[in-house]
């Protein structure tokens, strides 16, 4: 019997007993009957779940990747640039959120015992599908035929969401379309961002959805959550790199030049794939004198072994490693920056470069955004995260994921492309998102209920 074989009956025989224990059935024995899937009660236990492994887990702290011979070191935990703070808030908020013990992790390529564990002992697959509805995604992961031979017990999505550009009609390709119809036909419901996104799927015949946004918008836990009202006072603005889409850039550059104008305190705030102003606020704020590369180095015989005191070696815990650094040019990115963003106007494009903010630590940015009277920009998430703790947020829709979740917020939103005019704050109204934030903290309630996941709301 091999070592993982081994390790798997010893969890298997320690989580038998803890469920005799518990006087629990099967997994199998214990999910919705179709003619029970309007009742939403709450579960009388705490399931044990396993989740596809992806940034971070349902703890809310990130996989420990093993670093790479060579593979440039930017973050102790997500092993190199862009760092994306959303998918670890989104983490955070689900472990805050459901009401979890232990749980399992595997990918969607493990052995088949692995799967065959999990379906014995597990009561769900949590799949945090972000951005996952495009052409070709489920099809290619997470085949019909993966998930009919594979997958026996349900399989809930948290925050499945398609991934469109404004101008784009929405769709999928005919083998995603048959990977969701059976994933869908394994759960009592599936937990959809936005409108367009249950009506793309509707359109398939996959119509046991709930519609209720991102489960980070109920960090605080509280039914009677408020945002506040907004003010000029200190104001962030999320930026996004629009990658191939340079013109959607010069629309960012012009919303933050109008909002830089009005905004007493103005504070650029980079989560993504901004890579050099990354690496500048980096060289700037002494986060990190230079990248480290890690090599590990092949011993002659008879030499003894040394582990490094810093790098995750847990794949290799006895390796001998040679790192090097390399020093940030600090006057050298502050000058890349300043190019950069050159199509800012003189006050905008100090902000940018002396007070941006970024950060390896989600609680930082959650401080962050705390701090801020309002915030604005194209982060779905930086966004969320201010409205979660009360704060307002102004959505700059350059993408349909963003314009959906807005306007199922009742949140207000403003064409990127079309940015003239958009900070007139007495054009909004965030009152109706007070009201709004009930209704969808209702309707995820329910979602948890019906599919008999233990939760803190």
């Amino acid at each position: 019997m091999n070592a993982d074989a081994s390790k798997l009956n010893a969890v298997s025989v320690r989580r038998m007993k803890r469920r005799v224990e518990l006087g629990v059935q099967r997994a199998t024995s214990r999910l919705v009957s179709p003619e029970k899937q309007g009742e939403a009660e709450a579960p009388t236990r705490k399931p044990r779940l396993a989740i596809f492994r992806r940034h971070s887990l349902l703890d809310g702290k990130p996989v420990n990747y093993a670093k790479r011979p060579g593979e440039a070191e930017a973050h102790p935990f997500f092993g190199k640039p862009p760092f994306n703070v959303g998918d670890n808030f989104v983490s955070l908020a689900l472990a805050r959120i459901l009401d979890v013990e232990d749980f399992c992790v595997l990918t969607h390529e493990a052995p088949e015992h692995y799967f065959d564990y999990v379906n014995e002992h597990c009561d769900a697959i949590i799949f945090v599908a972000q951005n996952c509805l495009f052409p070709g995604f489920f099809g290619k992961y997470l085949p019909a035929r993966f998930i009919e031979k594979r997958i026996k017990i349900p399989i809930i999505f948290m925050s499945l969401g398609l991934q469109f550009g404004l101008e784009e009609t929405p769709h999928l390709e005919e083998a995603d379309v048959a990977s969701l119809k059976a994933l869908h036909e394994r759960c009592v419901s599936s937990q959809v961002r936005g409108e367009q996104s249950a009506d793309l799927l509707s359109r398939y015949g996959i119509t046991n959805t709930r519609v209720v946004g991102c489960p980070s918008l109920f960090w605080s836990l509280n039914r009677d959550h408020k945002i506040a009202s907004p003010s000029f006072d200190r104001v962030g603005w999320t930026i996004t790199n629009m990658g191939s889409r340079p013109e959607l850039d010069a629309f960012q550059t012009e919303a933050m030049s109008q909002l830089g104008k009005k905004a007493k305190a103005f504070i650029p705030i980079c989560q993504g794939g901004e890579v050099v102003l990354q690496r500048h606020i980096i060289a700037r704020d002494c986060l990190s004198v230079g990248p480290r590369t890690t090599t590990r180095m092949q011993l002659t015989k008879g030499e003894e072994p040394v582990l490094h005191p810093f790098a995750d070696v847990s794949h290799e815990p006895w390796s001998l490693l040679d790192c090097k650094i390399e020093p940030y040019d600090t006057k050298l990115l502050e000058q890349q920056v300043d190019h950069i963003y050159s199509g800012l106007p003189a006050r905008a494009r100090r902000a940018v470069v002396e007070d941006s903010f970024f950060s390896f630590e989600t609680h930082e940015y959650m401080r962050n955004a705390k701090s801020l009277s309002l915030m604005a920009g194209t982060r779905l998430h930086g966004n969320i995260m201010a409205l979660s703790q009360g704060v307002p947020a102004l959505f700059a829709c350059h993408d349909r994921r963003v314009e959906e979740m807005a306007d199922l917020f009742n949140a207000p939103r403003f064409d990127i492309r079309n940015p003239k005019g958009a900070f007139h704050l007495k054009n909004y109204d965030w009152s109706a998102t007070n009201t709004q934030y009930r209704v969808l903290y209702d309707r995820f309630v329910d979602f948890l209920n019906e599919n008999k996941l233990a939760h803190r709301l």
